[in-house]
């Protein structure tokens, strides 16, 4: 008897022992251009680019969760230089699902890598990558520094912010901020409800026409002194003002200024809020 009540106290025990976290791993050679794709029902992504021909996914899961049947699934394929994995979250709705956190996703590739990233419900980061980007999450803010080329960030409820950014950038978010510095030849940024700040660094130049445009916040963009381009703002309710050498051409709520030689056109709206353009 005494020994069927050792054994009873072990197993309830083991029962009642949190699961650890899980962690999966894997390597995929490449030799050409690196095309990677990822899709993630709910989950925290974090890109890096690296210089070897190569890309590595680790998927580490929260503390009680594992991987497997009716848990965290991972379906992957490679097919040539091509990659695609899928992360699926197979856990039972519960009313404190809400409070269950992430799962994490660190993905290490070639800089000059094409990237489509989706997660459902969780933020993304991405740092030294400079290829053809595309990041999207239903909810959750979007950070990259040290990356360019050609660059697609939305997110329908979160901040984006680019640090040190390059090339063309496209970023739309239904509910938050935009912050962007950088060396760009393009700019199509918007905001369902929030500010869009720009500062756009020497060395830019506008090869097709820009776009700065928010439903509900404030416009500030910063231009460097050698910057060619046709200006034009419009607020529905704010003050629109022009920190420039030149002279505007008012009319209502609407301006007009001509850069240097002038050229594509930067097309600056807000529904509400003020517009401010200035040199740096």
């Amino acid at each position: 008897m005494l020994r069927l009540t050792r054994l009873f106290c072990v197993a309830a025990l083991a029962a009642a022992a949190p699961a650890l976290a899980d962690d999966w791993q894997r390597s995929y050679n490449v030799s050409g251009t690196a095309v990677f794709s990822l899709d993630a029902a709910d989950a925290r992504i974090t890109l890096e680019g690296w210089d070897r021909p190569a890309i590595s996914v680790r998927v580490e899961t929260p503390e009680g969760v594992g991987i497997g049947a009716r848990s965290i699934e991972i379906d992957e394929r490679q097919n040539g230089d091509a990659v695609t994995v899928r992360v699926l979250d197979r856990r039972p709705w519960s009313p404190v699902r809400i409070t269950w956190k992430s799962t994490h996703v660190v993905v290490r590739l070639p800089r000059n890598a094409r990237l489509d990233v989706r997660t459902g419900d969780g933020s993304c980061e991405a740092g030294g990558i400079d290829g053809d980007i595309h990041i999207e999450s239903g909810d959750g803010a979007i950070h990259t520094d040290a990356t360019g080329g050609r660059m697609r960030l939305e997110t329908r409820d979160g901040r984006i912010i680019v640090r040190r950014g390059h090339g063309v950038l496209s970023a739309h978010t239904g509910d938050g901020r935009i912050e962007a510095d950088g060396v760009f030849s393009g700019l199509d940024l918007s905001s369902g409800d929030g500010s869009i700040l720009a500062q756009v660094d020497s060395g830019s130049a506008a090869a097709e026409d820009w776009s700065l445009r928010t439903s509900d916040g404030r416009i500030r963009l910063t231009l460097p002194r050698d910057f060619d381009a046709d200006i034009e703002a419009h607020t529905s309710d704010g003050r629109i003002r022009f920190e420039l050498p030149v002279r505007e051409t008012m009319e209502r709520r609407r301006a007009k200024v001509r850069l240097g030689a002038g050229g594509r056109a930067v097309l600056l709206r807000s529904g509400d809020g003020s517009i401010t353009v200035s040199q740096d």
